[in-house]
């Protein structure tokens, strides 16, 4: 049943930006969950095309070839030491390797702010949270009585140093 006012329709809501990469990510935890249950399913031992076709699934979920090589690098060494020999592992194997991975770079923002000055480059693709995760850093600086510069270039063009004015006092970086 549609509602309709004197007015016409109401507006549909938009989903947010931080609800749109929620989204985006839970399709990607869905399809990688799904390919490799599909992977796994029905086989008795793990065969090279099975790690082909895991490898194709990793980098169709974003994961990347430096991170899927590291991982299937990982998995080949736990197969040839006969840690790993059950497909129906492998699920886990790659969850494993993943949070390894993942822990390596982890630092709570308290920590790193609580030192000294630092310098923090974001990069990524179109529409992932960079500004949203730049803003909140910002604020979270505030909460703390730091000082913070932001400088928020679009294209790596605006990266060199001849097209940002001189100094903390420009308007682009107050707070």
């Amino acid at each position: 049943m549609e509602f309709i006012s004197l007015f016409g329709k109401p507006e549909e809501r938009k989903p947010t930006v931080l609800e749109k990469i929620k989204a985006a990510v839970k399709r990607t935890q869905e399809n990688l969950n799904e390919g490799l249950q599909t992977l796994v399913e029905g086989k008795k031992t793990i065969d090279p095309a099975m790690l082909e076709d895991l490898e194709a699934l990793m980098v169709s979920a974003d994961i990347g070839i430096v991170t899927t090589t590291e991982i299937l690098n990982s998995i080949r060494d736990q197969m040839s030491r006969q840690i790993l020999q059950d497909p129906m592992q492998l699920r886990g194997a790659v969850k494993t390797e993943l949070k390894k991975i993942l822990r390596v770079n982890a630092a709570p923002l308290k920590e790193v702010l609580a030192g000294d000055p630092f310098v923090i480059l974001m990069v990524g693709v179109n529409g992932v949270g960079k500004t949203t995760t730049i803003v909140s850093w910002r604020t979270a600086s505030k909460t703390m009585a730091r000082r913070s510069c932001s400088a928020l270039p679009t294209h790596f063009a605006q990266l060199r140093p001849n097209n940002w004015k001189s100094g903390p006092n420009d308007p682009r970086f107050r707070l």
